[in-house]
């Protein structure tokens, strides 16, 4: 009895069942005098506006401290699709 193969294509796409969640941080890009980067990160959460806020907090402590980086941890899912035969 032979068997038959088929191909399988792929797609990807963001898991919008939020399990696990999106996770924000907040990261100071800032640089010193010295050209160290600053680097202080914000509490990671599932609110973005949490980790935004702690940026206002980190130039008021730190004025010179403008830059930042957010990161992004999003949860994703590969979805299995029959190609056409």
């Amino acid at each position: 009895m032979g068997r038959r193969h088929g191909f399988v294509d792929w797609t990807i796409t963001p898991n919008r069942a939020g399990d696990p969640p999106t996770l924000h941080t907040f990261r100071c890009a800032a640089e010193s005098d010295d050209g160290k980067r600053c680097g202080a990160e914000s509490p990671t959460s599932e609110l973005f506006e949490t980790a935004r806020g702690w940026t206002f907090s980190h130039v008021r402590d730190h004025p010179q401290h403008t830059d930042f980086t957010e990161v992004i941890q999003r949860p994703w899912t590969l979805l299995r699709t029959e190609a056409p035969s």
